[in-house]
């Protein structure tokens, strides 16, 4: 029997259901078939075939694994209550507590046993044994790839269950992270609480994420605090498309949108015609039931088959300690299942359209467009197709917290990408 342990840091708290079990961490039953998935992946079928045991749809490994933690799991609420300046909890009219929404994450929905915690264990024993040992030298020679890679739990795409190989494992284990990561950019995280912590992390990871996606509009009742138009949008100008926010207006608000038109000084999110009308943003996560509060209706997006679709995006946040994040993202290719697709756009006022997604989209290109030139990083942010973020989000959000934030993702970016050349 060969064995193999690997020392494992977690980063970023688990999104556990299950958190009212004893020792609920990183689960082996989550792990293991995603390390199958990886490594016939990587190694190929043919150079595994007499590694599988059982039957079935799903081919399984022949090696076990084991999780031990080594130090504490704790358990930590997701949404907080709200207090006063006096620490007192904050209620709304009917009375229920009022809870601080944590960023990234959908609030939970249910009764109290449903609620999901975070769950948090900073040294953990991933424990591989083997009767083969090529099988298991393999594993070590590819294991940090598979972490950098992979979180787990709810909402892991959004870097939520990050754990990762340790610098004292054995020789051929751990492998930086930035080895397998054109992007990443560092967040300041100094809060001595944990909870802190991580907020002011995802703060950051799902303001990028949404500043990418569909854009950033933080209203108070009427007014605008805050604006920052899509960034696939700009994107999608430079190929010749039309954003999908334009072509929904245009079919259930016209009237709207012309007085919106002259109400703005540079509205091209509105303002830009083309024939190529697409459903864009939901190319980088599906999200088929929309609030408009200013129409006072909601919007759905109905298709046959799909009714998910994960964000290709995914975080991978490493704790650098010392109150330090380097977070490091990657695209994964956009799936052909949603290319090329029809889907009904409903209002629930009444009226719908039929709209599709464009038949080809190379994200990586995307991202390129964004903070490449030629296969270089694009200084300040601007080349023949990136941008200023200055020019990007208007000077009178310029002092707003979420544009300093932005401007520090963007700034680390690009000084990233100008020192791992």
């Amino acid at each position: 029997m060969y064995k193999l342990t690997v020392k494992l840091k977690q980063h970023t708290p688990l999104i556990h259901f299950q958190h009212e079990q004893e020792g609920a961490t990183l689960r082996a039953t989550e792990l293991k078939p995603k390390l199958d998935k990886f490594l016939i992946k990587k190694l190929g079928i043919e150079k595994l075939k007499s590694l599988f045991i059982g039957n079935g749809d799903k081919p399984a490994l022949d090696y076990k694994i084991r999780i031990t933690p080594q130090s504490n799991v704790d358990f930590f609420d997701i949404e907080k209550v709200k207090t006063d300046r006096n620490n007192r909890p904050s209620f709304d009219k009917r009375g229920n507590p009022r809870k601080v929404q944590f960023p990234a994450f959908f609030a939970n929905m249910g009764s109290d046993g449903d609620e999901k915690k975070f769950s948090y264990c900073e040294k953990l024993d991933l424990i591989i044994s083997s009767f083969n040992k090529e099988l298991t030298d393999e594993i070590k020679k590819h294991i940090s790839e598979f972490f950098a890679f992979h979180n787990f739990g709810t909402r892991q795409s959004k870097g939520f269950g990050s754990f990762y190989p340790t610098k004292n494992n054995e020789e051929g284990i751990y492998i930086e992270p930035k080895k397998f990561f054109t992007f990443h950019f560092f967040r300041e995280a100094n809060e001595r609480d944990f909870y802190r912590k991580q907020y002011v992390l995802f703060e950051a990871i799902d303001l990028f994420y949404r500043s990418l996606r569909s854009g950033i509009n933080l209203k108070n009742r009427d007014r605008t605090m805050f604006y920052s138009k899509s960034l696939l949008f700009l994107y999608a100008k430079y190929k010749g498309w039309q954003w999908e926010k334009k072509t929904i207006k245009q079919k259930f608000f016209s009237g709207e949108l012309a007085s919106q038109n002259m109400e703005h000084d540079n509205p091209d999110i509105l303002d830009y015609d083309s024939n190529n009308k697409y459903l864009l943003k939901d190319l980088l996560g599906l999200s088929s039931d929309e609030l408009w509060l200013s129409y006072r209706t909601s919007i759905t997006k109905e298709h046959p088959h799909i009714d998910r679709y994960k964000s290709p995006l995914l975080f991978k946040p490493i704790d650098l300690g010392s109150g330090k994040f380097d977070v490091f993202f990657y695209a994964f290719p956009v799936s052909r299942e949603i290319l090329n697709e029809t889907f009904k756009i409903r209002n629930k006022k009444g009226g719908n359209f039929d709209i599709k997604t464009p038949s080809e989209f190379d994200i990586d290109k995307f991202l390129d467009f964004l903070f490449l030139d030629m296969g270089k990083p694009i200084t300040e942010f601007k080349g023949e197709s990136g941008f200023y973020l200055e020019d990007h989000i208007d000077e009178e959000f310029h002092n707003h917290r979420n544009f300093k934030i932005l401007y520090k993702i963007f700034d680390s970016i690009n000084e990233n990408l100008l020192e791992d050349e």
